[in-house]
């Protein structure tokens, strides 16, 4: 990949990345922080030695991907889960209106709120499959492709992350 095509898509892509990893380690500086270092990981991957890495990664944005969710694993990894201190949700609920009443930022936030509490509550496989499918908008195929499983595996962690959302929202 030349430099002028990973620019391209590091500039069409950087905002979803950030909005990824920021649904896992909640700060924007450390989601900020691991974008920037997987970024950099790829482009050496590029660099050194031409052609032979660059083979083996084959599409090189589900590979950015994927780095980054490593990443985020490990990021929990290291802090063990620690819980967040009253931040408000990076979730957008979608087709949410430029000029809502003050009602509506209300019940739009505490909904976005709710979820985000209980998607933190899924495992972490759940979370990452349901957060780039319901809001990320990627296809089951492609998210097979980033985590390398089956798709079979996908469609049963989305519909395991669903049933877990749909029953706390009867409660």
């Amino acid at each position: 990949m030349k430099e002028k095509e990973f620019n391209r898509m590091i500039t069409e892509r950087r905002a979803e990345l950030l909005l990824f990893a920021s649904g896992f380690v909640k700060s924007r500086n450390d989601a900020e922080d691991i974008v920037q270092e997987c970024i950099m990981r790829l482009w050496e991957c590029f660099s050194e030695k031409k052609g032979q890495k660059e083979d083996k990664i084959g599409k090189p944005y589900f590979y950015l991907l994927r780095m980054v969710k490593n990443k985020c694993t490990d990021y929990h990894r290291r802090k063990n889960r620690v819980e967040e201190n009253g931040r408000t949700s990076d979730l957008h609920v979608k087709g949410s209106p430029m000029h809502e009443s003050p009602i509506d930022e209300i019940i739009r936030k505490e909904t976005a709120d709710f979820v985000r509490r209980e998607l933190e509550k899924l495992p972490y496989e759940q979370q990452a499959v349901f957060r780039m499918k319901e809001i990320m908008g990627y296809e089951n195929s492609e998210i097979a492709e980033i985590l390398e499983t089956s798709e079979a595996n996908i469609r049963q962690l989305l519909s395991r992350a669903r049933k877990h959302l749909k029953d706390s929202i009867s409660r």
